[in-house]
């Protein structure tokens, strides 16, 4: 009766009666075979973690191409680069991974899943890897569909100003900053705005800066196209208190103490933060 063994039971088991192989990580391990009369003969086996699928770690997208004066500058998105996981993670092959355009006119993709934008039009990046142990075997992802739209001859900005370099707002208060971008007619209009200290004043996207806190804060709008910037120091200042505004009524006689007075009511009204408003009321006698 033969009996089997295995030199890396840890990478590859054998059952020892049958001959069974069960691979439990990867690694190498030599089986042997050992019949009753003391022949054997062995076989060196490799345990690898084989490649079984790729997908390409990006959504559907659109580039941006600009085109000027007869030569082709990018932006926005005009470069992006793709990125591919296979699965199982840490498998064993010594293939690349390629990657295939396919319609190379519209965006071209280099072996390391980098997409550049040529022309207006779509096509579809995929990434592939051939099998380890069957090179007929080809594993290849899902496509991702890249749309590349173009625009010609645009104006780029050249400058941007604010309409002031300085406001002042009260707590809770707002103000409205408004941009301007040299040229009037840039093609990419689009701005930013941060508020260096949102703590004291906050910005929207549209330019509203809102008072949160006594302090000063800067306020700073810059251009997607060319990064241009400009500023505008905010002082946020607390809520104002009305003036007081003293009334008088005569009221009736007061209690004999005397002396003929009148009793004279002084009415102050402050607004207080939070918008409750107290009322005090101090009473001065007057004396003919």
């Amino acid at each position: 009766m033969a009996t089997w063994s295995s030199s890396n039971p840890s990478v590859l088991a054998v059952d020892p009666q049958t001959g069974a192989l069960t691979p439990l990580k990867t690694g190498t391990a030599t089986i042997t075979i050992t019949t009753s009369g003391g022949l054997t003969s062995n076989v060196t086996i490799q345990v690898a973690r084989l490649v079984t699928a790729i997908a390409i770690d990006q959504s559907p997208l659109t580039l941006t191409l600009y085109k000027a004066a007869g030569t082709q500058a990018l932006a926005n998105g005009g470069i992006v680069t793709f990125t591919a996981t296979v699965t199982p993670a840490g498998y064993s092959t010594t293939k690349p991974v390629t990657w295939q355009s396919s319609d190379p006119a519209v965006a071209t993709v280099s072996s390391s899943g980098v997409i550049t934008a040529v022309a207006a039009g779509e096509t579809d990046i995929t990434a592939s890897i051939v099998d380890e142990y069957d090179s007929n075997k080809v594993h290849t992802s899902a496509p991702i569909r890249v749309t590349v739209q173009e625009v010609t001859d645009p104006i780029p900005v050249t400058g941007i100003t604010l309409n002031v370099q300085n406001a002042s707002v009260a707590v809770g208060g707002t103000v409205q900053l408004t941009p301007a971008i040299s040229p009037a007619n840039a093609t990419n209009r689009s701005v930013t705005w941060q508020s260096a200290d949102p703590s004291i004043a906050t910005v929207d996207g549209g330019g509203l800066v809102t008072g949160v806190k006594e302090g000063k804060v800067t306020i700073t709008v810059t251009t997607v196209d060319g990064a241009f910037a400009a500023s505008c120091e905010v002082t946020v200042t607390p809520i104002a208190v009305p003036a007081v505004v003293p009334g008088t009524t005569t009221g009736p006689p007061a209690a004999n103490t005397g002396d003929d007075t009148n009793l004279v009511l002084w009415l102050i009204v402050a607004l207080a933060a939070g918008g409750v408003i107290f009322v005090f009321y101090r009473k001065r006698y007057l004396t003919k």
